[in-house]
């Protein structure tokens, strides 16, 4: 049986006695020979059980929830209690759902099952069901699903069910998109893409059939540009999916198949259901984040807005290689926190900020074929053919590499390098030419000669950090690449050791161009004048000089530069971008044409679309690298696992994250607390769990005692808050762990001090109006000798 079916079939579920006779079915495969189906409204949280007997005489029984509840944690939770209340003894609980849940999630609450209830869990999901239901031997498909091939049919409900914007023809143009992410590499190529867009312009019709004559109108009606396509190119592309099965001709007409209407069907659910998968998994985050299980109407929020989110995040990636949007981080956290109280929506900002930086295998593949499908979406809108990518044109490319970009490839410990060297080298490959100018070579240079102080500014609490405090707070990337040099047990070494692997005070030019040979030999070093015939004026340079120091100055770097830097940043990027634009002439780039010029200047920075907006021009002549990796991964022209591909895109989530709790992770890595091992929802719920009213007694006490107050002790409130860290599973850094145990050791003595002293007022009254002066200065004398007697 066709898995494309079965995903229908599923998908379509809604009676839930019919789901328990199939759930039973499929258990019995699975090997529970001896289940009895119960049912009812008496069945005391049972469903179905199944009874083991011994030799000795005992017995075992297994109980079995089945349910169409796609927050299934709370569902467990729920089913335990409600056994437990009616006194069912039971040995193992298996839980059968059509939905489709991540290992993740399947292990955390296998764990939570047995930590809290001390119960023995097992999960049967949606792969499970699948396979049985793929097996014609055994009938189960034909027995449960009898009419679904007349169900096939029905686009609509799919499209309306996931939400999709726009009319009837953006929302197939999308499903079609997704469709396209699912067939294999091998069979990608720049024609599939036309090819699709050509299927989604006939599912869009009422009865997907539209007469030949009229299909050069439709799909020029339906580019933004409204292009014509020549009919030699739309004939050719009928011809490829009547090969395939997805259209078929009859008479002047064109029609979608069957099969057509199943795979955008299947694909639609599959996307979906894996979706779906992912919201759930941000969910258990987000309730582990607040420390408090959310109300049903909390869940669907958060479940709401992370789907919404994600699909916000692929959309921004899609597009990136055109001109970025104002605040695109803006509208993707403020697509998260919509309609959620503070706490939750910091959670859940957390909670994504984790899941994109270390997403699981299955998180990764879903943004995945999310961008994919948005950026084919992207596509068809504006050039379907893709001509500009037609191999005669694209091996004809440059591509100048900005700083960032260069320091990416050639730090092979920074996450991101891998990627970016694969990207690299395949467009190498594809003939592209790739070129580093001498002003950034030099200011790569530089970047590493302003590196140690960077390391010095944060010296040993660098390792402290978790990896996502470093991406986003560690602002030099090769103090960045030490630091997860060193954490993966790679280094072992000194940053100075680390420093002279790329830079050379004596030659530095020299010694980094031969770093840049030796990483990527397929990049060339040149001077900006001869990559081609650019004549620049002098006061064009001024006047885009001017403007890229205001861009510079909204950056987090601003007020680490002298203006001499900052004006030597801003020339560097006024002449790179003025020599790209120069090599891009008008007629190279027709409107609608995705990536259409002759040069570009491959960037993360977003400075220079603003500075260009600024400046009142118009054509693009900056790219990221996550734009030209998805739309080679669209046309089958480039291969990277789901993860490597994420970390060409920013993540919008981890700067509001990392803010939120950066004013006091900087107290505690400086009072010498280890923060590596802790994700991003941990820290912040440990912090508003007590660290932070800790942190803030032991800031007010140290403020005190340099006013020369005696009312607090700055070091029991240090003692109060390495306890607390610890109690919350922290560890110390050694050099701290020491001096914990000498305050320790020291306040034991002053307490012993205090004791005598007190014995001795009771006992000479002589001394009173003496011990009474002393007494005003007791504390000071006692915290002075907790200092030193060690």
């Amino acid at each position: 049986m066709s898995l494309d079916i079965i995903e229908i079939a599923l998908d379509r579920i809604s009676d839930f006695v019919g789901f328990e006779r199939l759930a039973t079915d499929v258990m019995y495969l699975e090997g529970w020979v001896n289940i009895k189906p119960l049912g009812g409204v008496a069945d005391l949280g049972q469903d179905a059980t199944s009874e083991r007997f011994y030799e000795s005489g005992e017995s075992e029984r297994t109980v079995f929830q089945y349910t169409l509840q796609e927050y299934l944690p709370g569902k467990v939770n729920d089913t335990i209690e409600k056994l437990n209340q009616n006194g069912v003894k039971f040995a193992e609980i298996v839980v059968v759902t059509p939905h489709q849940i991540s290992s993740e999630a399947q292990t955390r609450m296998i764990q939570d099952a047995r930590k809290t209830h001390q119960a023995r869990l097992t999960i049967y999901e949606r792969k499970t069901i699948a396979s049985r239901l793929s097996d014609l031997q055994n009938g189960l498909f034909n027995r449960h699903f009898p009419n679904v091939h007349a169900q096939i049919a029905d686009l609509t409900r799919v499209a309306s069910q996931n939400s999709f914007p726009g009319g009837s023809l953006e929302r197939i143009l999308l499903q079609v998109s997704l469709t396209l992410t699912f067939r294999p590499d091998a069979q990608r190529a720049r024609k599939a893409l036309f090819d699709y867009f050509l299927l989604a312009v006939v599912l869009a019709e009422p009865q997907q059939t539209v007469a030949t004559k009229d299909l050069e109108k439709k799909l020029g009606s339906s580019l933004q540009t409204h292009k014509q396509i020549p009919d030699a190119q739309i004939s050719a592309a009928i011809g490829r999916l009547s090969k395939s099965g997805l259209l078929s001709t009859i008479a002047e007409n064109v029609t979608a198949t069957e099969k057509a209407i199943s795979d955008v069907t299947a694909s639609t659910v599959r996307l979906s259901e894996a979706t779906n998968s992912f919201a759930a998994d941000l969910l258990a985050a987000v309730q582990q984040g607040v420390g408090r299980r959310l109300s049903n109407d909390e869940r669907k929020r958060v479940t709401r807005n992370a789907r919404a989110a994600l699909l916000e995040l692929a959309r921004t990636n899609s597009t990136s290689w055109d001109s970025p949007a104002a605040h695109p981080d803006q509208d993707v956290v403020t697509a998260a926190k919509n309609q959620l109280t503070e706490d939750v929506a910091n959670a859940m900002i957390a909670a994504l900020a984790e899941c994109l930086r270390v997403p699981t295998p299955e998180q990764a593949e879903t943004l995945k074929k999310w961008t994919q499908a948005y950026t084919a979406f992207a596509i068809m809108g504006l050039d379907p053919t893709l001509n500009s990518f037609q191999a005669a044109k694209f091996n004809k490319k440059i591509f100048i590499i900005d700083t960032d970009i260069v320091l990416d490839t050639v730090i092979a410990d920074l996450p991101r390098s891998s990627g970016v060297r694969t990207l690299l080298r395949k467009l190498a490959a594809l003939g592209c030419r790739l070129v580093i100018p001498d002003s950034v070579l030099e200011e790569c240079i530089r970047h590493a000669q302003g590196s140690v102080n960077t390391y010095k500014y944060f010296g040993e609490t660098l390792l402290q950090l978790t990896p996502a405090l470093v991406e986003e707070r560690v602002w030099n990337a090769f103090v960045a690449g030490y630091y997860y040099g060193t954490r993966s047990g790679r280094l072992r070494g000194t940053y100075d050791a680390y420093l002279r692997n790329y830079l050379e005070v004596k030659d530095s030019k020299r010694f980094f161009t031969d770093v840049i040979k030796e990483t990527a030999p397929f990049i060339e070093l040149s001077a900006l004048a001869d990559i081609g015939e650019v004549t620049l004026s002098s006061e064009e340079v001024e006047r885009y000089t001017e403007r890229f120091k205001i861009e510079l100055s909204k950056s987090k770097k601003a007020k680490y530069r002298t203006p001499e830097e900052a004006n030597t940043l801003a020339r560097t990027d006024a002449v790179l971008f003025l020599t790209a634009l120069r090599l891009n002439p008008s007629d190279e780039s027709r409107e609608g044409d995705v990536l259409g010029g002759a040069c570009y200047l491959l960037t993360e920075a977003v400075r220079y679309a603003r500075a260009a907006k600024a400046l009142g021009v118009n054509t693009q002549v900056t790219v990221r690298p996550g734009a030209l990796a998805a739309v080679q991964e669209i046309i089958g022209n480039f291969d990277v696992s789901s993860t490597e591909f994420l970390q060409l895109f920013e993540n919008p989530f981890l700067n509001s994250a990392v803010s939120a709790v950066w004013p006091d992770v900087e107290k505690l890595v400086r009072s010498g607390v280890d923060l590596s091992g802790k994700s991003l929802p941990r820290l912040r719920f440990d912090l508003e769990g007590g660290l932070h009213s800790f942190l803030t007694t032991l800031s007010d006490a140290e403020e005190a005692a340099e006013e020369g107050g005696d009312a607090i002790d700055p070091d029991q409130k240090f003692l109060q808050l390495l306890d607390a860290a610890t109690s919350r599973g922290y560890s110390l850094i050694p050099e701290v762990g020491r001096l914990r145990e000498r305050i320790e050791t020291g306040e034991q003595r002053a307490g012993q001090l205090k004791q005598e002293l007190d014995k001795f007022m009771e006992q000479n009254e002589m001394l009173q109006e003496k011990i009474a002066f002393f007494g005003r200065r007791k504390q000071r004398y006692l915290r002075r000798v907790a200092r030193t007697k060690k």
